[in-house]
């Protein structure tokens, strides 16, 4: 089965924010592409994560560092990877 995401992915090990029902958890990006995402969350609970929950998630960890925050939804998730499609 190939892939559904559009456009290239590029492989990334930097540290996110994902924001999802009032609990902010710290990831990795694992890829990205111009319509989502691929995180990895070690050590959090995925129970309360759901197809199509909408987050946002925000692409610096700092919060000195100008950052992005972009309203996603949830497309896929494992037990530490959430796979977010971004929404526009």
């Amino acid at each position: 089965m190939g892939s559904r995401r559009h456009g290239e992915r590029i492989n990334s090990f930097e540290k996110c924010v994902l924001n999802h029902n009032g609990r902010s958890i710290q990831c990795y990006l694992e890829d990205i592409s111009i319509s989502g995402v691929l995180v990895n969350c070690y050590d959090v609970s995925m129970e309360n994560i759901r197809l199509g929950d909408v987050c946002t998630i925000d692409l610096a960890d700092d919060p000195k560092i100008t950052h992005r925050e972009v309203k996603c939804s949830v497309t896929r998730f494992t037990t530490t990877q959430i796979g977010l499609q971004f929404t526009y």
